[in-house]
């Protein structure tokens, strides 16, 4: 049998096309039409973004300076951590507003436990026009998982400067013969094959142009996201662009690498750091620092500087995009939200965060929150967790928070129990859909703070390591308390593991 359609319904398809296209490459489509009495919301992430490093919450060098300004019209958060201390599982929660052991995306290249296809932020707000973008493949694979509620995403490769990206789009149905060819004609590829007498001259001579005036505007080399380079400034272009009168209400998710490593920041930032030594607390080694890698880790300060090299770059393009928005007005009536899914290590033997510890340089991270027309900096020093941030956009929103958000509504907007519980957790090495028989797992309480750490072959006679910490009086972590406080230490522990367990119980 065979269907006609009629002129409707071929205008409702033809209506359709713009957003369809849009979804795929990136660009706004026609405006929704929508209800315009919700504010937006914007959530800028920066990666592996520590507050042990920023100046702004008290670091010696002066590594945020336009975040330091910007900061005088913010709400700004000086105990805020990440549920998980790399992306899949720190996104994951902030996209959740649960724990890793509730959501269950503890693995590199995890997604979420398919229950949580809809139980994300883009699902309830279906009535927002919902934008992504990311530098970060392990956080293009939860968007992925979530492109049903996802109006306008950007594929990450677009705002990357991979080789020859053109021949992927313009030959779809042939890249693999479209790309032996281009290496021909251009000279990257010299079997007897030339098929042009001049034309590979010119590209190498427009290559060695380019590359010079990159080596000088990035010493180092571009930026790098898995095997592409790119330009934090493309991102920003880009975001001012799609967020210069988007449909409304909006809700923005943009996940930018730096300042993960490879630190490779712009050449005005470059050793400004390289005459201004800081005092460091020289720490004990981890029994999980990496077995093995001592030596080259002996000494991090010229690993530390590039990081906060790196962060001064962060800092100018956040100005830069800060700036543009309030100027067009993109910011009247839009929450920014600036965080990090995870934080950055440089003592106790470890460098980075893929480390089964959960020190405060790896989880404790910045947040920061302009409301529409702030003009007078608040300061909140209750500790908070990223769980908490999908409740307050719902709160902000006048959506009601479903049941099995984790997370409450920050402050000052709403008040979270008194002493309530904080947790973290690091599972990498421990199968999603198994109990949690190998991790670490962490619980942040009144002032202290306790890690459990077990199933790592490293560990001491001693299995599970377990450590106390009085945060408030000691945030360097130096005096470890477990043997000294055994029912401080006893009680947390019980309370974590019976999380725990009942997390576990539907894999049992």
């Amino acid at each position: 049998m065979v269907h006609h359609i009629n002129r409707r319904d071929f205008l409702k398809i033809l209506g359709l096309m713009p957003f369809i296209f849009s979804k795929a490459r990136g660009s706004l489509p026609k405006r929704k039409v929508l209800e315009e009495t919700y504010p937006n919301v914007l959530m800028i992430v920066f990666d592996a973004f520590s507050t042990s490093n920023i100046s702004l919450y008290g670091y010696p060098r002066k590594t945020t300076p336009h975040l330091e300004a910007l900061a005088d019209r913010a709400t700004v958060y000086h105990n805020h951590y990440a549920a998980g201390n790399f992306t899949t599982s720190g996104t994951a929660s902030l996209l959740t507003g649960t724990y890793p052991w509730t959501h269950r995306a503890i693995q590199i290249n995890n997604k979420v436990h398919n229950d949580f296809q809809t139980k994300n932020i883009f699902h309830l707000m279906d009535d927002f026009f919902r934008i992504t973008y990311s530098h970060n493949q392990l956080v293009n694979i939860l968007q992925d998982q979530f492109m049903e509620d996802i109006d306008l995403y950007k594929p990450r490769e677009d705002l990357t400067r991979g080789k020859n990206k053109w021949l992927s789009k313009l030959f779809a149905n042939d890249q693999d013969t479209a790309t032996v060819s281009w290496a021909r004609i251009s000279g990257h590829i010299d079997h007897g094959l030339q098929s042009s007498l001049f034309l590979a001259e010119l590209i190498s001579y427009i290559n060695d142009k380019k590359n010079t005036l990159l080596e000088k505007v990035f010493p180092l080399g571009l930026p790098v996201s898995s095997v592409d380079t790119f330009l934090l400034e493309d991102a920003v272009d880009w975001m001012k662009h799609i967020l210069t009168n988007p449909p409304n209400p909006f809700l923005g998710y943009f996940h930018l690498l730096p300042p993960h490593a490879p630190y490779h920041t712009r050449g005005e930032f470059h050793e400004i750091f390289l005459d201004k030594d800081i005092q460091t607390i020289s720490k004990p080694k981890h029994p999980l620092a990496k077995v093995g890698r001592e030596k080259h880790f002996q000494n991090m300060d010229p690993h530390r500087r590039a990081y906060d090299e790196f962060i001064l770059y962060v800092d100018s393009e956040f100005n830069r995009l800060y700036r543009a928005l309030e100027k067009n007005g993109a910011l009247d009536n839009t929450y920014l939200i600036l965080t990090s899914d995870h934080g950055e290590m440089f003592e106790r033997g470890i460098m980075g965060h893929m480390t089964p510890c959960l020190h405060e340089p790896v989880v404790r991270v910045p947040l920061l929150i302009f409301e529409p027309g702030q003009k007078h900096r608040k300061d909140v020093y209750s500790k908070t967790n990223a769980v908490d941030l999908l409740p307050t956009i719902l709160h902000w929103t006048g959506k009601k928070i479903p049941p099995w958000a984790e997370g409450f509504v920050l402050p000052p907007y709403g008040s979270p129990p008194d002493g309530r519980s904080l947790y973290a957790l690091e599972a990498k090495t421990n199968k999603s859909l198994l109990p949690l028989n190998a991790g670490s797992a962490m619980i942040i309480k009144g002032g202290y703070k306790l890690t459990k750490y077990s199933g790592y072959r490293h560990l001491p006679q001693s299995d599970p390591l377990v450590e106390l910490y009085d945060i408030d009086q000691d945030p360097e972590e130096m005096h470890e308390m477990s043997t000294s406080h055994p029912q401080v230490t006893r009680r947390l522990l019980e309370e974590l593991e019976t999380q725990i367990r009942a997390a576990d119980e539907p894999y049992r």
